[in-house]
């Protein structure tokens, strides 16, 4: 890999000549041109200027997958300004949070985002909240329109086009991006990325996918979570290809654009490759150029992995590892790592990315430690945090539980709070449920400990699944022969005590399911289980 020591507004002015369309936005209407994308973000470069804004200020964008957002995020860039993105999800409560730890001075909202919902949140809490109302300047994406708290994106870019201003010199380690961590247990912690760290981690995927100006990328996951702001935007202006960028992930609308647009990559997750495979419109014989199908997080169960393999026939199906603490990905396989490689491990860490497993207790995992260029050095006021972290000599503590497989690749059994200990071993919830996803199609899995006064914890598997009822009966029908199977997988002492159904599983606004809610779930007893390892049903 060639690392490069430039700005974001040094990267633009390469692509300033290029006529090809390099972004396009089919529920916009719009394409760009790379001539066109640098023309526009000096523009908006302009208008952040006359609205008073310097080189270390904060803007908030609250908005899905827009065109308005990728000229903010790079004209931000060109300036020295912090873009601080928020999940459109987000609650009253979590946006005042996210607007005072953000600092934010200037924030950009969605006008059109579920008829209208996050202008009136905004405005409720411009209204109400003092620390809200700090906020020197706000503005509604969308061209026309009138609004009680904020301009339009119209009026933002007219109001200030004449405005003259001299660049200030931008240092490449400086922050562009503020993220915020999507935990289920803590209030989220703000996370610096700096110019440098989003665009070499951009470059590495670029160069392990080895994209070019002849690839085509179906960008469907959203602006706001780290992986979507550094790899849903940076290679295309890094490598000169084309993305493809839905506001939003609808399924039957991502399989339409596959097809339609002959897309060559798509990065996502398991969930999101499931439901398109299931469209009535999706037909695998008319994805054959279709050559990577990349997915993000911390792998994906065995049995998915294989489905969707038969389903993408024509494709390279990879896992990758990342976090925003890491500036999204940093472990990923090679072009030439065959299919049991790519199927049980995320690959190997990317350059400038060093790594190593602390054994403690087991001899076979541990937590999976991390350093490098990318990886974060402090949390934003949060000295606490930082200290509970990253160690005395660097090294930053994923909170993964990892092991290396036979050829030297990692693979991640899971989160080390998530590890249940069972009568004094240590069992991966994600082994059981790779375990369990082979006798149960069809559904989401989530493999909890819950206290329990024999073994100190017991093992419980809830299932998510719009037909319950037929997998019940299919467990209790035949049990010995689905027993049989997991037992090939799993030893005895982890088969899950209980199966637990459920239509729907809590989730934060980032997806990420409330494991700690499950575990109450449980307790209170209003459940429909089965007690598998003993073959008995439960009223």
């Amino acid at each position: 890999m060639t690392m490069i020591n430039k700005n974001i507004k040094e990267v633009l002015e390469t692509i300033s000549r290029r006529k090809s369309v390099i972004f396009s936005f089919p529920d916009e209407q719009k394409k760009m041109t790379g001539e066109e994308l640098f023309k526009k973000v000096k523009e908006v470069e302009v208008a952040l200027v006359g609205l008073r804004l310097k080189k270390g200020d904060h803007i908030g964008l609250l908005m899905e997958n827009r065109s308005e957002w990728i000229l903010l995020a790079l004209a931000a860039g060109a300036l020295g300004i912090v873009i601080v993105p928020i999940n459109v999800e987000v609650s009253e409560r979590s946006l005042s949070y996210f607007v005072e730890k953000g600092k934010i001075k200037a924030l950009f909202c969605s006008a059109e985002y579920k008829e209208g919902t996050l202008v009136k949140i905004v405005e409720k809490l411009f209204y109400e909240n003092q620390k809200f109302s700090k906020i020197e300047s706000i503005f509604i994406a969308e061209t026309n329109g009138y609004y009680n708290i904020g301009k339009n994106w119209g009026q933002f870019m007219r109001e200030n086009e004449d405005i003259l201003f001299s660049e200030l010199p931008i240092d490449s380690n400086e922050t562009w991006i503020m993220h915020f961590t999507s935990g289920t247990t803590a209030l989220p912690k703000a996370v610096p990325i700096s110019q440098f760290s989003a665009l070499n981690v951009a470059i590495s995927y670029g160069e392990i996918l080895r994209l070019n100006d002849n690839d085509i990328i179906l960008q469907v996951l959203p602006y706001f979570h780290c992986i979507g702001s550094i790899l849903g935007v940076l290679p295309s202006i890094l490598f000169e290809n084309k993305t493809i960028i839905l506001k939003k992930f609808e399924p039957t609308k991502a399989v339409e654009y596959l097809i339609k647009e002959m897309c060559t990559v798509i990065l996502g997750v398991p969930t999101i490759f499931l439901s398109m495979i299931n469209c009535p419109n999706y037909n695998s014989e008319k994805t054959n150029f279709l050559r990577i199908v990349g997915i993000g997080g911390v792998g994906c169960p065995s049995k998915i992995f294989d489905l969707l393999s038969r389903k993408f026939p024509y494709s390279k199906i990879m896992c990758a590892y990342g976090l925003t603490e890491t500036s999204s990905m940093i472990l990923a396989p090679a072009l030439e790592d065959d299919y049991h490689t790519c199927k049980n491990s995320v690959g190997r860490p990317i350059e400038g990315i060093d790594l190593k497993i602390d054994y403690q207790s087991s001899k076979k995992s541990g937590e999976l430690l991390v350093k490098g260029y990318c990886v974060l050095k402090s949390y934003i006021d949060d000295d606490d945090c930082t200290r509970k972290s990253i160690d005395s000599k660097g090294w930053f503590h994923t909170g993964d539980v990892a092991q290396y497989t036979e050829n030297g690749c990692v693979k991640i059994l899971g989160r080390m709070n998530d590890m249940i200990e069972k009568a004094g071993e240590k069992i991966s919830p994600q082994e059981v449920e790779a375990a369990l996803y082979e006798v149960i199609d069809n559904a989401n899995i989530c493999v909890i400990g819950v206290p329990d006064s024999k073994y100190g914890e017991e093992i419980i598997a809830f299932v998510e699944m719009s037909q319950a009822e037929k997998i019940r009966r299919k467990i209790i029908d035949e049990y010995d022969e689905i027993n049989e199977k997991i037992l090939e997988k799993i030893m005895k002492f982890e088969l899950p005590k209980f199966i637990v159904f459920v239509s729907e599983f809590p989730r934060t606004q980032s997806g990420k399911i409330r494991k700690g809610e499950l575990r109450k779930f449980f307790e209170k007893g209003k459940t429909d289980k089965i007690i598998f390892n003993e073959k008995q049903i439960l009223d």
